[in-house]
């Protein structure tokens, strides 16, 4: 048998032989705790990079430098360390913000719907995300656009002059997407929704009619106008909407 070379003995060095498949090398134990957590996450062994995302969570937005691994970590709905990643990005904060924006943009679905998620947790202290929300209203996904509405109503009152715009977007599908969402603000949210009951597509005019049925009785009187609209889905949506009304008295 020859002599192993240099680069296949500095690759054997750099695995830890285990009777099972081969595992990454474990991390060189940096002195700094949160490092040496974030480079857990990478782990093979899931208990291993489970328990440094448990971990990191309970440090909270001390866990800042971690938000990379974190984000890495987050994988199909449901995973385990998805899971304990997400809540430990919750816990860090707005500090989190820049990188799960950028995963809600451009990584793969189940990763933007959780990065969505994180950021709908986030609640009032995602108000820098409007911008990006706004935006995904006019996905090709419907469920990015469903996760994106939760996620602006969940911002509060600084998300309502950018829906009312959305109420413009070229997309028609972000029209209805931002429809729904204004339904979270209820009478401050019906004169746009008035304006909105005259768009070109029936579609809008559905959703708009959904979120003023759910304001209530304050819009009443836009439900009796959308009966009559020539679009039969949206006349029997308003119906509906008004018989509930009915019904409350």
């Amino acid at each position: 048998m020859g002599r192993i070379g240099p680069t296949l003995l500095a690759w054997c060095t750099g695995v830890l032989l285990t009777p099972g498949p081969l595992r990454a090398a474990p991390c060189e134990q940096p002195t700094d705790r949160v490092a040496r957590l974030a480079c857990q996450l990478g782990d093979g062994d899931p208990t291993i990079a489970i328990a440094a995302a448990v971990e990191l969570a309970k440090l909270g937005p001390r866990a800042a430098p971690a938000v990379a691994e974190l984000v890495a970590a987050l994988r199909g709905l449901g995973d385990p360390l998805t899971l304990k990643a997400g809540d430990a990005l919750a816990r860090i904060g707005p500090a989190a913000l820049p990188a799960l924006s950028r995963c809600a943009r451009g990584a793969g679905r189940h990763q933007r719907l959780r990065c969505l998620e994180i950021i709908e947790q986030l609640g009032l202290r995602a108000t820098a995300a409007i911008p990006l929300l706004i935006d995904l209203l006019g996905d090709p996904s419907p469920t990015v656009r469903h996760r994106a509405i939760q996620a602006l109503r969940s911002t509060g009152p600084k998300a309502l002059p950018a829906l009312k715009k959305g109420l413009a977007a070229k997309r028609f599908f972000a029209r209805a997407a931002a429809a729904r969402a204004l339904a979270a603000f209820g009478r401050k949210a019906l004169a746009a929704l008035k304006g909105a009951l005259d768009d070109r597509q029936p579609a809008v005019r559905l959703a708009v009619v959904e979120s003023i049925g759910a304001i209530g009785a304050p819009a009443r009187d836009l439900l009796r106008r959308a009966r009559q609209d020539p679009n039969p889905a949206v006349r029997r949506a308003a119906a509906r909407a008004l018989a509930r009304l009915r019904r409350r008295r």
